[in-house]
This record gives C-alpha cells, sequence and structure tokens, in this order.
C-alpha cells in the first residue's frame, strides 16, 4: 500500500507542467521542443525511430556480463504515423531483420500484424481506470511533466475534484481534501497550497496525509513541498521536494541557457523499521535561435540512493542501493515541429557497494520514414493472454535467430555465463 501511496505523491509533489506559452525556451517551459511533441503538436507525418542497448557490466548473486554479448548487435527500429495511427516495429542483429510487426489503434481496439497472423485485440482498459474522475481527467491532460513548473491552481483543481468516497489504488477517501491558499504579500500572486485529509484501506488502517507544496515568483523560484503520510508512529513518512530553475541569457533572444535542480527525499519507518530514499536531478538546456529552427541540448544527471533497515532486505542485496544516470537529449524543432531528436545515456546501478549494472542506450528520431500499410484482412479476436503469448513465441524465434548468428567463443561465454 505505502508504495501505491508513494507514487501518487510523487504525482502530486513533481512540480512540472505548464502549457506551451513562450516560443524560447524559460523558467516556466523548460524545453518548448518536448512540450510540442508531448503534446502531438510536433508530430506531424512520419517519424522513425531507432534504440540500441549497451551492457558494460551486470551482477547480481552471479556474473551477468554475458548480457553485453547478447546485445550487442542488436537495435530495434520504429516507424509510426498517419490517422489513423499505424506502427511498424522490426528487431535486427547486426542489420538482419529478425522480427517484425505492425499495429494499427482506433477507437475500438488494435489490429496486430506479426508471425503471419492477423490479430485483433480488443480496446483494453485505460490505465487511470478505477481512479477517481479528478485524477483520470487530469491524466488524460496530460499529468506529470519532467522539467516543467506546474501552477498551484492547477494541482488545487485536481485535489479539489476529489470527492469523499473515491476509491484510490485501493483505498477510499474519507473526506474531500481540506485545501487553503496562501497568497503573496501584495495579494496578487498565489504562492503556497496547504492540504490535508485520511484514507480509509481495506485492512481497515486509516492514513493520514498533509503537508504543503509552495511555489514562489522571481528570476530563481525555489518551489517546495513537503507531505507526511501516517498510520501510527511505526508507519509514518514524509517527502520533501525542492526544485530550484535558473535562466541566463548568453545573447539576449538568440542563445541562452535554463537549469533546474530537483531533490526529493522520502523518510520515514515501515513497521517500525527505518528506511530513506534520496532522488537529485540537475539538467540543463543549452539552447540556440538561428535560421527560425531552435536547437536544445539537454543534459541531465541523475543521482539515486536506497537504504533500508527492513529485515532480511541485506540477503537481496536491497538494503543499500546507488543509481547514477547521465543523459543527453538533442532536439531541433522548426515551425513549432520537431524534425530531430537524439537521447543517449549511461546508467550505473550499484548494490551494497558492487556494481550490479553499468550499460547505455542510444535512440534517435527524425521525421519522415515510409509507413507500413494497415493490416488488412480477416483478423482473428484474441485476448491480452493470447497475444501476449504470440510475443512470447516471436520473441523465442528472434532469439533462436540471433543465436544463430553468434560465434562459438560468443556463445561459450554465454553458456558459461548464465
Amino acid at each position: 500500500m505505502i508504495k501505491r501511496f508513494a507514487a501518487a505523491l510523487l504525482m502530486m509533489t513533481a512540480l512540472a507542467g505548464a502549457a506551451l506559452a513562450e516560443t524560447l525556451p524559460g523558467i516556466d517551459v523548460f524545453s518548448p521542443g518536448l512540450e510540442a511533441y508531448r503534446t502531438g503538436r510536433g508530430r506531424n507525418g512520419a517519424a522513425s525511430t531507432s534504440l540500441t542497448l549497451g551492457v558494460d557490466q551486470a551482477f547480481y548473486v552471479r556474473d551477468m556480463s554475458v548480457l553485453s554479448a547478447i546485445f550487442s548487435g542488436v537495435s530495434l527500429e520504429t516507424v509510426n504515423g498517419g490517422d489513423p495511427e499505424v506502427t511498424g516495429l522490426t528487431v535486427s542483429f547486426r542489420g538482419e531483420p529478425m522480427f517484425s510487426a505492425v499495429l494499427s489503434e482506433d477507437a475500438d481496439g488494435q489490429t496486430v500484424a506479426m508471425n503471419g497472423r492477423t490479430m485483433r485485440l480488443k480496446a483494453l482498459p485505460p490505465l487511470k481506470e478505477g481512479l477517481p474522475a479528478a485524477l483520470s481527467g487530469w491524466l488524460a491532460e496530460g499529468g506529470i511533466r519532467r522539467f516543467d513548473r506546474m501552477p498551484l491552481e492547477r494541482i488545487e483543481t485536481l485535489l479539489a475534484g476529489f470527492g469523499a468516497e473515491d476509491a484510490f489504488f485501493g483505498c477510499r477517501l474519507e473526506t474531500p481534501f481540506q485545501l487553503s491558499r496562501t497568497y503573496s504579500d501584495d495579494g496578487q500572486r498565489f504562492t503556497r497550497l496547504d492540504l490535508g485529509t485520511a484514507f480509509a484501506c481495506g485492512d481497515g488502517s486509516v492514513w493520514t496525509l498533509s503537508g504543503f507544496l509552495r511555489r514562489p515568483g522571481g528570476k530563481a523560484p525555489k518551489d517546495t513541498a513537503e507531505i507526511t503520510l501516517a498510520k501510527d508512529k511505526d508507519n509514518a513518512f514524509t517527502f520533501t521536494l525542492s526544485r530550484q530553475y535558473k535562466e541566463t541569457a548568453k545573447r539576449k533572444g538568440t542563445q541562452g541557457q535554463v537549469s533546474c535542480q530537483t531533490r526529493l527525499k522520502l523518510d520515514g519507518e515501515l513497521n517500525g523499521y527505518h528506511m530513506t530514499g534520496t532522488l537529485s536531478v540537475t539538467s540543463k538546456n543549452d539552447w540556440t535561435l538561428a535560421d527560425g529552427a531552435l536547437a536544445e541540448r539537454i543534459s541531465v544527471t541523475t543521482k539515486a540512493s536506497w537504504r533500508d533497515k527492513t529485515p532480511d532486505r541485506d540477503k537481496l542485496h536491497l538494503d543499500r542501493d546507488d543509481l547514477t544516470l547521465q543523459e543527453t537529449i538533442s532536439l531541433r524543432t522548426t515551425d513549432g515541429k520537431v524534425d530531430a531528436w537524439a537521447d543517449t545515456g549511461k546508467l550505473e546501478l550499484t548494490m551494497d557497494g558492487e556494481t550490479a549494472l553499468a550499460g547505455s542506450f542510444s535512440m534517435r528520431q527524425t521525421l519522415g520514414g515510409v509507413l507500413p500499410e494497415t493490416p488488412q484482412g480477416p483478423a482473428v479476436p484474441v485476448t491480452a493472454q493470447e497475444l501476449t503469448e504470440e510475443v512470447r513465441k516471436a520473441g523465442q524465434e528472434a532469439a533462436a535467430l540471433i543465436w544463430r548468428g553468434l560465434d562459438e567463443k560468443t556463445k561459450g561465454r554465454i553458456t558459461k555465463g548464465l
């Protein structure tokens, strides 16, 4: 239950998101290109995407570095677009296609062509089904956004939309949210939102939630939040968040930088055992406007740590974990349309001080590409389980083809490692 509440609180305390209001990056809109792409305004026409993964080191209980041999040479490519949207997917090994599928979607469901079969899957319930109407509507409008600030008015509207008896991740809201506003000294700006409520859960427990969200003004504003979720002295957590923005103009109107420093901390006890987690994210957007095209280079450094004193966590190496992710996003926007996008990164995960995973990824997207034909002919109705089984079979066939393409030395390494 606490994990579900944690996810919910992160949604409420992540101060991110605002409608695209300016052409150039700024404090309120960190990346106009990402915002245009997210809302769909920057994705007219077909788009082609390629993705490759690399594993440099892997260890959990035993040496899993052979994953590097498995991933080497494997690439994934997609092309999607059209109305209704159609997506083609191809998995290749050293340039040779190993697996392909075509997916088209409409209001009634999805049609999938794969392994010589055309299948029809009825529309699945959306992920937001079962959530309060206020949250479902908020998610439909975009929900959390990665870098941008969120007006307190929008958060207030979301929370005010919850009613008593609303189901929320298996718990029932006992009373509507109690909300109060604080304004700036001049009475012009809504700068702080205090909130409180209680949840009754299926096991008979009642959890109280209280805290505040603060969004000041200024040229280098620092958004803060503090939320406490508690059942009793042995089961209580406090979430704190700070996010500071800074804008620097190198050449006014043509070149600049927007930076964002975010820190999130969870600290508390579950069944009397202490646990704490921290997340630190440093984001910088170096942008240039030339000849009507906006070029953005976003660098993101993420560091996360988790400490858990629950008994036996140390046996699973889940008591002291650290993660570092370095990511670079480059995109170019012309006339409000994103015509080039690249996302590369490196990741390292340590467990109990030992490197558990080190790897990299590279994703590139460009406008254009030949869209596959929408699957034609009679389609066999299938359930989600049946479609999953077909995907599993296709994966096994692709893996067998990749295996046959490996040299004997590599096969030996994989066999020995696994």
